[in-house]
């Protein structure tokens, strides 16, 4: 239950930030994103998590990397 209930919070949360609730585009989304889901289910956790890791963590460096640009190029400001 526990699990279920995680990933039911984590849908409501993601699919709010794009798709009015209760209407027919969130409720398609609703079920777009579950059949995703269950999909993504039957490839393995150990093969998705050697797939996903990896990819998160070279996303990261372009966070931190693009981060530092902009503290680099941003103009100084005067302290008052």
């Amino acid at each position: 239950m526990m699990i279920y209930s995680t990933a039911a919070t984590s849908l409501y949360t993601f699919l709010v930030r794009f798709f009015a609730p209760n209407t027919n585009a969130y409720r398609g989304a609703v079920v777009v994103v579950c059949l995703l889901g269950l999909g993504f289910g039957f490839i393995g956790f150990v093969d998705l998590v050697n797939t996903v890791y990896p990819l998160l963590g070279y996303i990261g460096f372009i966070v931190i990397v693009s981060l530092i640009i902009n503290i680099v190029k941003r103009p100084k400001q005067k302290v008052v």
